[in-house]
């Protein structure tokens, strides 16, 4: 065989497997596109690349064979073809990037409306933390002396009555230190890498008067060192274990036991649980309700806030959380956080 021949062929085979190397790479771009125009595109490029990649091989099988006549159609087939698929290339690339475009201007838009509504949260944020706090204060600084000036020239029922208002109001404005507490998870996007073995013993430290005041045993199970925002997790802890002292089982002393364990799908899945009075299973999304509260407030004190609080960090944190529970049994809260 002739020198040019062996060149020619070697050069043949060298686009063949250029060609395949592309239709493999074709073929993984063709399974993450989802839009049904451009899959149809990318199966065409797919098909003629694969087309190509045959016609290379014939090429080099008729060169062999030496058919000039057979070479010669065979190349005027492939410049035709290569014309079409040039066509397709620039057909799909283009669509490409105008879909690309204007997924990119739809984006832009739904980041000014965040901007816009994050303003008015913290605008809302405001009024609920100043504003709507200074008619609450007025409300009850002035029934207070009503009654302390008047209470004795007025009979049981009216006493009754301030006394009902001021507690009212003292829970509208409970109410309002509570939403606006809400409001302000999640503003601070800092992270840095926090031990939370070591953040969730800070948290036992300063609830040490309630640990003993009820005999609660608590164990720590070797926590992951992680990018968290510490003082949002912080409140998460807080929570959960404050809510595991509070509903407690009267005849028993609380055992509540943190742990994680690394889950390659979620990343870490951590679990506080406890044997207190347990959830009923029609109550397990109710909980993370805002101001959702499963027992009466004159037995349990708080706002039902604590578990949105839980909720919306670790969401914020990329995470889930849910809980599995049987009344008179216990609760374990489970939630996910990236590694």
């Amino acid at each position: 065989m002739e020198n040019m021949t062996i060149f020619t062929v070697g050069l043949i085979l060298s686009g063949a497997i250029i060609l395949l190397l592309a239709i493999a790479r074709t073929h993984r771009i063709f399974k993450l596109v989802t839009f049904k125009k451009f899959r149809r595109n990318w199966r065409n490029l797919f098909l003629l690349m694969a087309f190509f990649f045959v016609g290379y091989l014939a090429v080099v099988l008729i060169v062999f064979l030496g058919h000039e006549s057979i070479l010669q159609l065979l190349t005027g087939v492939i410049f035709f073809f290569g014309a079409v698929f040039v066509f397709i290339v620039v057909t799909t690339g283009s669509g490409t990037f105008k879909k690309l475009q204007e997924v990119n201007e739809g984006l832009e838009d739904k980041v000014h409306q965040m901007k816009i509504q994050n303003q008015e949260l913290q605008q809302f944020n405001y009024a609920t933390s100043h504003d709507l706090q200074e008619p609450m204060n007025t409300v009850i600084g002035c029934v207070s002396i009503l009654k302390q000036d008047y209470g004795d020239q007025l009979d049981e029922k009216a006493n009754k009555f301030m006394a009902y208002s001021i507690q009212a109001a003292d829970r509208m404005k409970e109410l309002i230190l509570g939403l606006s507490d809400f409001l302000k998870i999640g503003r601070e996007r800092y992270r840095d890498v926090t031990n939370l073995e070591n953040l969730v013993n800070i948290v036992v430290q300063e609830l040490h008067d309630s640990i003993q005041k009820n005999e609660a045993n608590i164990i720590v199970n070797n926590l992951p060192t992680l990018n968290v925002n510490a003082k949002d997790m912080k409140r998460v802890f807080q929570n959960l274990i404050s809510n595991s002292l509070k509903y407690r089982k009267t005849d028993e002393p609380p055992q509540i036991t943190i742990s994680a364990e690394e889950n390659a799908k979620e990343g870490w899945l951590f679990k506080v649980a406890d044997n207190g009075m347990g959830i009923s299973q029609k109550n397990f999304e109710r909980v993370f309700q805002i101001f959702a509260q499963l027992h009466p407030r004159d037995k349990y004190e708080g706002m039902g806030i604590g578990l949105s609080i839980c909720k919306k960090v670790v969401e914020l944190h990329g995470g889930k959380i849910w809980p599995e529970s049987q009344e008179g049994v216990g609760t374990t809260f489970h939630f996910t956080l990236r590694s």
